[in-house]
């Protein structure tokens, strides 16, 4: 699972130079780290993630393909040889 670096440390250092009271500076920090953890968590996908959609999809390729041929075939052997 991919991940993601927050310096909760320097945000809240941030935060309190713009005057935001050091325990909710503190707070917005962990709150905001805990945020992102949880989104990145959901929502990103990895490389052996990509690559197992990639492998799927070829297989699907391949069967719509077989499919195509299979209902073509027919239609063209009626078109062009009669019934």
């Amino acid at each position: 699972m991919a991940t993601i670096t927050f310096d909760t440390l320097k945000y809240a250092q941030q935060l309190r130079s713009s005057g935001v009271p050091g325990e909710q500076a503190e707070a917005f920090a962990r709150a905001h780290a805990e945020a992102m953890a949880e989104a990145a968590g959901s929502t990103l996908a990895t490389k052996m993630d990509v690559a197992e959609l990639k492998a799927e999809l070829r297989v699907i390729q391949w069967m719509v393909g077989v499919i195509l041929l299979v209902t073509v075939i027919p239609v063209l052997k009626d078109l062009f040889l009669g019934h």
